[in-house]
């Protein structure tokens, strides 16, 4: 009796173990599920920190959905793509050592309320045309978004650094990650190598956090170590008011900016733009009116002022070689690019960008700009790209080298040739592969020297929806202040401007014609410079959600509403 009752006891301590154990893998299920689907009860906020329920792989012969393997793995053919998760990212490989493979897509089941407000990044600037909008599945959303429903918002993106021209679409039921991996319009070769793909991150912000702030810690997630300036970067630059007239204007402009800027500990830059080059792709010697460029150098440092150089790198002198340069049919590219671009992945050029730069930085040059990269390699500028980043028919000389690589390995080039001393501004540069290496970047497209709208549209548009990557990513650069005198350009909206800039603490540069400033002026244009040269804190855009041009916010713990 006593041993059938231990049988009995014993079995029933089984059966409840294996139903204790049974309940919890179904409660750790029940878990997981409600993790990939939501975050709070009767919040719509994503997950995509998960496997994707599908990936596909655009080849040569057109798109295929690859089989979901064990552990991630993704596969057709010779093609595996790899997604694995980590703690609090997603990482995407890919390995194919015989296709062609022209885009990878990732797609995670989603509920997504349609009346949600979505907002993105750009390509590379902003041109005006950033700014929240209702759910469009069509909508190409470069590198990140942002969403925002009644309760809170969430953010998905891919950290700096990706070894693809990231973007992301949604739907009511869908979240997409596009990864084009393409070596400039052909499809990438990789052979033996494997490509980091991208990193996938997300944030999903708190009920009572603004979305600018929840952009600004992601901004920090996605760039966990950024390249920034030890001071805070600003100064004069001569673009907008005569275009490079000549050395001797150009030092007075020195001598005038260092006047005006009261800080000694940090003085002022004084970058010369487009114009001093002896030709075109030419940047080891200067023009007629720009005789000795170290020369000049010498006499800004003289005035007080630290002296910077615009440059165009990836533009192909005449004596560069065949073999040196992306070679693509006319309709590729507009007719005056051509084939005038360096193939940044051909070892020769890569030295003669270096040699360049090893040239100003030895002519006494503490700054300077790279310009242009984005359109010559592309061939468009960033607003007028959809999917398709570039037209087909022509790659690098580097086949296993996808477009993103061919571009940071660009700016990687340039931080190496320049060294520690000098401050890199990027241009036409992608944040998110410029992001750790440059110093600074533009982050909106040209403003003007006297056209108001011009300047309020590029500018204002682009520090509203790019400010919160300041000091994160880099230091901001929303182009320049400029003034010629023209009553195009009213004082009393170009000030505002002016004061914006200044207050929220990024890069300020003036670009005004001396003579056409009066005496009042002068003394805003001294304070905006003395605030300019410190550290600020960080502003707000209130009504971004409502205005492409917010008109609200917060500087200093203030509110403040300018008059655009």
């Amino acid at each position: 009796m006593r041993t059938m009752k231990t049988q009995t006891h014993t079995t029933i301590r089984a059966v409840i173990s294996v139903t204790l154990a049974a309940l919890g893998w179904l409660a750790t299920q029940v878990s997981l599920a409600a993790a990939e689907n939501a975050t709070a009860p009767g919040d719509s906020m994503q997950n995509v920190l998960r496997l994707p329920d599908a990936v596909t792989a655009v080849l040569d012969g057109g798109e295929t959905p690859l089989r979901a393997q064990d552990k991630g793995r993704w596969t057709h053919e010779d093609i595996v793509v790899e997604t694995i998760v980590v703690g609090d990212h997603l990482a995407v490989r890919l390995v194919a050592p015989k296709s062609g493979v022209k885009r990878i897509g990732l797609q995670w089941k989603a509920a997504i309320d349609a009346s949600a407000k979505l907002m993105c990044d750009a390509w590379e600037r902003g041109y005006g045309d950033l700014e929240w909008k209702v759910l469009d599945p069509n909508r190409v959303m470069p590198w990140y978004f942002l969403y925002h429903n009644q309760q809170r918002t969430g953010a998905f993106g891919v950290m700096t650094g990706p070894g693809a021209m990231c973007f992301w679409k949604a739907s009511e039921n869908m979240i997409e990650l596009h990864a084009d991996v393409r070596s400039g319009g052909n499809s990438v070769m990789l052979g033996a190598k494997t490509l980091n793909v991208c990193t996938v991150v997300q944030r999903h912000g708190q009920a009572d956090q603004s979305a600018f702030s929840v952009l600004r810690e992601f901004c920090r997630q996605m760039c966990p170590k950024p390249r920034l300036p030890a001071k805070p970067v600003y100064g004069f630059n001569n673009w907008y008011y005569d275009g490079g007239i000549n050395a001797e204007r150009f030092v007075e402009d020195a001598k005038f900016v260092s006047r005006l800027s009261p800080d000694k500990e940090n003085r002022p830059y004084a970058v010369v733009d487009d114009g001093w080059q002896a030709g075109p792709g030419v940047w080891t010697k200067g023009n007629g009116r720009y005789p000795s460029m170290k020369d000049m150098a010498d006499e800004i440092h003289k005035a007080g002022a630290r002296p910077g150089l615009w440059t165009r790198l990836l533009q192909a002198p005449a004596s560069a070689p065949k073999e040196w340069r992306i070679i693509r049919d006319p309709s590729v590219a507009p007719k005056y690019i051509g084939n005038n671009v360096l193939d940044p992945t051909v070892p020769e050029t890569r030295k003669h960008v270096a040699d360049q730069v090893k040239c100003i930085r030895e002519w006494g040059y503490e700054l300077i700009k790279d310009d242009y990269s984005f359109y010559e390699v592309i061939g468009q500028m960033g607003n007028k790209l959809g999917e398709p980043l570039t037209k087909e028919g022509w790659s690098f000389a580097d086949r296993s080298v996808t477009t993103a690589e061919a571009l940071r390995e660009h700016y990687r080039n340039i931080r190496e040739a320049a060294g520690d001393g000098m401050i890199i501004i990027g241009c036409n540069s992608v944040a998110h592969l410029a992001a750790g290496i440059y110093e600074v970047c533009r982050i909106g497209d040209d403003t003007s020297g006297d056209n108001w709208w011009t300047t309020s549209r590029q500018g204002i548009n682009a520090l509203a929806f790019r400010l919160a990557q300041h000091n994160v990513f880099f230091a901001a650069d929303p182009d320049c202040v400029g003034e010629k005198g023209s009553p195009k350009q009213p004082w009393e909206k170009n000030r505002q401007w002016l004061d914006l800039i200044a207050r929220r603490g990024a890069a300020l540069f003036i670009s005004v014609k001396r003579e056409a400033v009066n005496a009042d002026q002068e003394k805003e244009l001294t304070e905006a410079l003395r605030k300019a040269a410190k550290p600020q804190e960080i502003g707000e855009p209130l009504d971004w959600m409502e205005k492409r041009l917010p008109t609200k916010w917060r500087l200093d713990g203030k509110l403040i509403e300018f008059q655009w």
